[in-house]
Order: C-alpha cells, then structure tokens, then sequence
C-alpha cells in the first residue's frame, strides 16, 4: 500500500525539478491534494499545465497563451481516490506524468525515473 504523505513528498520533489517551478504549500486531504506552485516563464506554465492536464490534474488559473516572462502562482488539485491500477488516484498520475516529462526534458535518467514509474505501477522509460 502506497503512503499518500511520501508520494505527495516524492511529488512535490519532482515538480521542483521542473524549470522554473516553485512548490509552496501544499495539502493532503482525505480525497484531494492541493498543490500552490509559483511558476516563472512561458515555459515553465506550458510544462506544468502539460503535466496537470494529462494527469487530469486541475490547474487555477489556466494560463491560454503564457507571455514568455509570465511570472505567477498557480494551484493544482489532484484527487486522491483510487482508480484503473492507480492506488492514490490522479495524485499519482501526477507524478507519473511529471517523470516522464523530465526524462523527456533530460532532467532525469531513466535509471531514476524508472524507480517512480516502477513504486507507481506505470510505464518505464528507456534513454
């Protein structure tokens, strides 16, 4: 069994790695965690929406056309209740998708993010 405090833990590590993302506070309830991100740059909206949004991760505000010196906080929240092979539900989705983006972006060997993909049930990466 999965323990939401050190996924949650895991996550937040993860999403710091991202460029120009900044993890504030963040809460666990029993069925939603919400996430307070300081995020700067277009770039650094346009990955972080794309990772809420394939992890159906709800993003406020979401951000249309970013201005590439965009500077701003933004919050996600993530339900936490199990489903379709995920134990922690899209919390979990969430850090799937955040691996897999920074192995796509380099910020990550496959060696390390196939430990999350593997602890999180989901698709390995190869380099």
């Amino acid at each position: 069994m999965m323990d939401p405090v050190e996924a949650l833990d895991d996550i937040v590590r993860l999403a710091n790695r991202m460029p120009g993302v900044c993890v504030t506070p963040h809460e666990l309830s029993e069925d939603v965690v919400t996430i307070h991100v300081r995020v700067r740059g277009g770039d650094a909206v346009d990955s972080l929406q794309y990772v809420a949004f394939t992890a159906n991760v709800r993003v406020e505000p979401w951000i249309r056309k970013p201005d590439v010196d965009i500077d701003l906080d933004q919050v996600l929240r993530a339900k936490r209740s199990p489903m379709e092979g995920l134990e922690l539900g899209y919390l979990q989705g969430l850090g799937i998708h955040i691996v897999w983006r920074l192995h796509k972006q380099g910020l990550m060997p496959a060696s390390e993010a196939n430990t999350f993909l593997a602890a999180w049930n989901a698709e390995r990466v190869v380099d």
